[in-house]
């Protein structure tokens, strides 16, 4: 049975005829590892493929303490969950699921569907995650219905990571197309943002507070619609302050959507439930590279504090403009990782994701370090591969890096020095102008 533009209607007829496929036994207490049925993405593993549809497929949740709250190791579901304390706070969702003769448990409502795929998937991302040597708490808090006041575009129709409460958050989804929930790329984007803020944004919130400094905007999409007091948006930054910090949203968004690839094999994983948004952000091979270079981010910092109160917020569409770049050019890394070292998808993954890893840490180390009129540069994430392979690359890896980094200047049409490849033995390595 496939699927691919999926309603909540049509997944509740989806589940209604699941129930009549296989005969039921009555419900019964579920623990351990237990077999159910989720929607999953169909992907053949061809890394530039848009075509991959949603079917239900038969996966194992492991390590649950109850199935009749999907709660364990890995998740533990709060339903239109509040703060407290910092923590969500919320009665747990009652799952109902039906088992069959062959012992795989069926959900019977649409928050059951949820739960159980949602459950899938953290399991997946957390020891994905620990397996680079990421350290992430488990189980990890997620709200399923979550309201958010004081924000249009965060009530309906997304997911996020919020930092505070260090929690899953899904509101409630209107659209006609699958639920975000359901959504294995959107939920991977999501949980990226966890590594991120725990790596990133937390430590730079934690010494701005301790600094007396402003708290710039985490980029943790929560933060916006999940207190009304905007905190970390403050209307006086620098120039200097606000390039950063719109570069550090930008580049949360790119390895954000890097990682939803990275999961589901997906180049446009946003069409499935969000179609508006897919066709500027897909990960797809483009004709003629580009990225936003620091003197386009710092025209749009001019043109955003010019033009209103709330720069930062008047950015926030631009930091995907800044992102998908970054993305799209890790996902071609893996590729001519994989071709020329002749190695496994999977393993060309695991190498440019440990490459994820280590770039944010270092990230983080010099956003901590910067002074008044400190800047980041676009360029560090390009020059950070070089860095990182120590030389030990392939001259199409070379050429990856120093076509993106030349972009801006084929964009502008000038002459002026270019990065170059030079080969030294049988390794390659970036020459800088």
């Amino acid at each position: 049975m496939n699927f691919t533009r999926v309603s909540m209607l049509f997944l509740g007829a989806v589940l209604v005829g699941l129930m009549g496929c296989k005969p039921a036994s009555p419900e019964a207490p579920a623990s351990g590892d237990i077999s159910v049925q989720i929607p999953l993405s169909e992907n053949n593993g061809d890394i530039n493929n848009s075509d991959a549809s949603y079917g239900l497929k038969t996966v194992t949740l492991k390590n649950i303490e109850t199935l009749r709250e999907v709660r364990g190791q890995y998740a533990r579901f709060f339903l239109a969950p509040g703060l407290v304390e910092g923590q969500l706070n919320g009665a747990s969702p009652i799952a109902y699921f039906a088992k069959t003769k062959d012992q795989t448990y069926i959900a019977k409502d649409v928050v059951s569907l949820q739960m159980a795929t949602i459950y899938y998937h953290m399991q997946n991302l957390i020891t994905w995650a620990q397996d680079l040597g990421v350290s992430i708490k488990s189980p990890m808090p997620v709200g399923i219905n979550t309201k958010i006041k004081g924000d249009e575009a965060l009530q309906n129709n997304n997911a996020f990571y919020d930092g505070r409460s260090k929690a899953m958050l899904f509101v409630p989804y209107t659209s006609d197309e699958m639920p975000i929930s359901v959504n294995a790329g959107i939920i991977a984007h999501e949980f990226f943002h966890s590594i991120f803020f725990n790596k990133v944004l937390g430590p730079i919130s934690q010494k701005q507070k301790a600094t007396s400094q402003r708290i710039s905007d985490l980029t943790v999409h929560s933060y916006e619609g999940w207190s009304k007091q905007k905190t970390f948006i403050q209307l006086d930054l620098s120039e200097e302050e606000l390039f950063n910090e719109t570069y550090i949203r930008g580049i949360n968004e790119g390895l954000a959507d890097y990682w939803g690839w990275a999961y589901t094999n997906d180049p446009d994983f946003l069409k499935w439930s969000l179609s508006s948004h897919a066709k500027k952000r897909t990960l797809t091979k483009q004709a003629q590279v580009s990225y936003k270079s620091d003197r386009d981010i710092e025209a749009a910092v001019v043109e955003a504090k010019n033009i209103g109160d709330d720069p930062s917020m008047a950015l926030s569409n631009y930091i995907y403009d800044i992102g998908t770049p970054y993305a799209r050019f890790l996902k071609e890394l893996v590729y001519i990782k994989m071709q020329h070292s002749n190695i496994s998808l999977a393993d060309a993954k695991r190498q440019v994701n440990v490459f994820v890893i280590g770039f944010v840490q270092d990230l983080a180390k010099s956003a901590l370090k910067l002074k008044t009129k400190d800047k980041l540069s676009t360029q560090d994430l390009f020059l950070a591969v070089d860095e990182h392979d120590s030389g030990l690359q392939s001259k199409e890896q070379c050429e990856l890096i120093i076509q993106y980094l030349n972009a801006p200047l084929e964009k502008a049409d000038v002459i002026a020095a270019k990065y170059t490849c030079a080969k030294d033995f049988e390794a390659y390595k970036v020459i800088k102008p």
